[in-house]
């Protein structure tokens, strides 16, 4: 039973860095584009 939790903790976590790390490239990329639509389109 502790052999399994212990398996799926550990890919939980996996599957949160791996979500972290898809969050912060989305947030990047949003970023750049919101910097390039300012500067093409200045408000």
């Amino acid at each position: 039973m502790r052999e399994t939790w212990v398996s799926s903790s550990n890919e939980n976590e996996e599957i949160c860095c791996l979500i972290r790390e898809n969050l912060n490239w989305y947030l990047g990329i949003n970023l750049v584009a919101e910097g390039v639509l300012s500067y093409i389109h200045p408000q």
